[in-house]
């Protein structure tokens, strides 16, 4: 093992915990702009999305509607991870909303193949002992 090798090593291990630092330190930095942005000039970021939207919408319903399968998929990502993000934050209590998330995430995971009527078939078994036990007990009292 040559001298050179050790120092190459321990420079480039230096970068990389130099690097990672200052990356650490800039998100830092952003997320506490983007909560000031929020915080005190929210009308404006309304403003700006409202008005972004509408130009993208415009551009879109212009050109046509997106074909490119994998633009597609992004796009369905994007939404379903920003209503993730809205579900979380839309109540007080957060483990009641990362429950709620838990159980959206793994109901969308179940395969299709599974599904009953757009809804997964164990649910539907559930649902239909509970409606026959009921619907016995009603028919023994009437």
């Amino acid at each position: 093992m040559c001298v050179c090798e050790c120092v190459q090593k321990s420079a480039s291990f230096a970068l990389l915990g130099v690097g990672f630092s200052v990356t650490a330190w800039l998100l830092q930095y952003l997320w506490q702009n983007i909560q000031d942005l929020l915080l005190y000039y929210s009308s404006y970021v309304a403003i700006y999305l409202i008005t972004a939207g509408v130009i993208s919408f415009a551009i879109c319903y212009y050109k046509g509607p997106v074909t490119n399968p994998r633009l597609l998929d992004l796009i369905r990502w994007s939404i379903q991870f920003l209503a993730l993000a809205l579900i979380y934050y839309s109540s007080q209590i957060m483990e009641v909303s990362a429950t709620i998330i838990a159980l959206v995430v793994t109901i969308s995971l179940i395969p299709r193949r599974f599904y009953v009527l757009g809804i997964p078939s164990f649910i539907m078994r559930y649902w239909y002992v509970i409606t026959c036990q009921c619907g016995k007990v009603f028919q023994f009292y009437t």
